[in-house]
């Protein structure tokens, strides 16, 4: 048996590189401690940041109450009446309420914490246009002869005070009902001679109303030029009117009438009401160069509007 016997050398011994000296040695690269502290510009950024989103908090309440306020004033709203209704005041109150309910917002029942809430015009608008079609289905409950249990007088007590916005989706709902009444022949709403004095007579009671609370405010010993009474008195007046625009714009003459002209001309008195819309409502002296008085200015309009539809009454009383 044969025996490979290995070798190793019990040391390994490597010999080492040789050393090399560097005349110019490289320098080593240091930071100060200033510049490995963290860079103050993110913070800045920051500190701007929190700035700018605090301006505009401020700022986005203002801005929404502003955009919040719709006053709907349009004259040539709504549309189609007589085609789609068999009673045309009542298509108006229905497409009026809607509106303010739907697309406005029903600013009366705002939240205290909502921007709508802040608004001094646009709840006192809202409310004098229910008002108004609150009486007008009064004054027709009562020519048509109805009684407690109708829709109309439902509809006038649901559009009395403090509205809510389900009432005035019941008050809808009531005016859709009433109509479909006189569709099917179960209410005559039949528009008689002495049925549309009584209708004009009650607009023109709501200007004299109007007429009242604007003198009012004119007149008073402790008047301010900006005075919440006088935006409240201002925006009122202009509801009612549009409202007497709009209903009257809507009532075809009795067979027989001849009130084309004064009717033509009450439309115009009223619209000149309707559309009296300042920014800021003013109560100044009324013959003041600086601070003049939107009041008194609207005052003259409602007097006006008011005799044009009293001449509409005096011309049909006489053709009776």
């Amino acid at each position: 048996m044969s025996v490979l016997q290995f070798s190793r050398k019990s040391e390994v011994t490597a010999e080492e590189p040789p050393v090399v000296e560097i005349e110019k040695p490289i320098p080593l690269k240091t930071r100060t401690v200033e510049a490995l502290k963290p860079s103050k510009l993110p913070k800045i950024i920051r500190n701007y940041l929190i700035v700018a989103f605090v301006v505009l908090a401020v700022l986005a309440y203002p801005i929404m109450i502003f955009q919040s306020n719709k006053i709907g004033d349009e004259l040539s709203f709504p549309e189609s009446i007589n085609q789609n209704w068999s009673s045309p005041w009542a298509g108006v109150g229905t497409k009026l309420l809607e509106r303010e309910v739907d697309k406005n917002g029903w600013v009366p029942g705002a939240h205290a914490w909502m921007p709508q809430s802040r608004l001094t015009a646009m709840p006192v608008y809202q409310n004098s246009i229910a008002y108004a079609i609150g009486d007008f289905a009064e004054l027709v409950n009562y020519q048509i002869g109805g009684d407690s249990d109708s829709d109309l007088n439902t509809i006038a007590l649901l559009l009395s005070q403090d509205i809510t916005t389900d009432e005035i989706y019941a008050a809808i709902e009531g005016l859709s009902s009433y109509d479909g009444g006189v569709r099917l022949h179960r209410y005559n709403d039949t528009l008689t001679a002495q049925r549309y004095a009584e209708r004009v007579s009650l607009m023109a009671s709501w200007l004299r109303q109007s007429s009242s609370e604007l003198s009012s405010i004119v007149n008073a010993e402790d008047r301010k030029t900006f005075d919440r009474a006088a935006t409240e008195a201002v925006y009122r007046a202009k509801a009612r009117a549009y409202m007497a625009h709009r209903f009257l714009s809507f009532m075809q003459a009795p067979v027989g009438l001849s009130i084309k002209n004064e009717h033509s001309d009450a439309l115009v008195q009223l619209e000149k009401v309707a559309r009296f819309s300042p920014l800021f409502v003013v109560n100044g002296n009324a013959d003041g160069m600086l601070f003049s008085s939107h009041p008194a200015t609207l005052n003259h309009f409602v007097d006006g509007a008011e005799a044009e539809l009293q001449k509409v009454v005096k011309t049909v009383e006489a053709q009776y």
